[in-house]
């Protein structure tokens, strides 16, 4: 016997994208049906209803939200970066990493050339460590080439209102480890042009 997906209410979708823009005082949009790929429901910052000047200084720690079809909810933050642009603006090197710092085990391999790279994810694992002790949580940094944030729950069997809470604990972690990685990677850069 095949199981079937359960598929979100209407009414449950749009009670997590008011949640979402309460907690981040952010536009959110609902993907549409068709675009699902995989996904129960998906949520994402809608950045063409806020101003460009505004944009700049958002916490992006909540940037999509999704459920997919095993009852996993995640909570994504926005990309930091393009790794390899990253590295050739920082250090004129043309390395091609990709992927290849998703395995914490290859970043001890990059460290001499890139060392910068490598201390900032090593922050950013730090710090979303420090949220999962303050909000119970489990942000990990994917660190591939567009590194950003991500946390996830098993809602299997849970009601809305369980969903709804979880979804907002989660998302408060996103948000928080996103201001902290900011608070550090200003510091990081205004220290770089002191010592300039």
């Amino acid at each position: 016997m095949t199981a079937i997906a359960h598929k979100a209410s209407e009414g449950f979708v749009r009670k997590v994208k008011v949640l979402l823009e309460a907690i981040t005082g952010k536009p959110y949009a609902i993907v549409e049906k068709e675009h699902l790929e995989g996904n129960i429901w998906k949520l994402y910052f809608d950045e063409f209803k806020v101003n460009m000047m505004d944009r700049i200084t958002l916490n992006l720690g909540a940037r999509w939200a999704d459920e997919n079809k095993d009852g996993t909810i995640h909570v994504y933050s926005d990309n930091f970066y393009e790794i390899n642009d990253a590295v050739y603006f920082e250090y004129g090197l043309h390395l091609y990493i990709y992927d290849d710092l998703l395995e914490k085990k290859n970043w001890e391999k990059y460290r001499k050339k890139v060392p910068g790279l490598i201390t900032e994810l090593e922050a950013a694992e730090r710090i979303a460590n420090e949220a999962n002790v303050k909000y119970s949580t489990n942000i990990k940094l994917w660190a591939g080439e567009k590194p950003y944030f991500v946390t996830s729950f098993n809602a299997k069997g849970m009601s809305e209102d369980q969903k709804l809470n979880e979804i907002e604990r989660h998302t408060r972690a996103m948000l928080y480890t996103w201001e902290h990685w900011k608070e550090w990677e200003d510091k990081k850069r205004s220290s770089r042009s002191r010592s300039a």
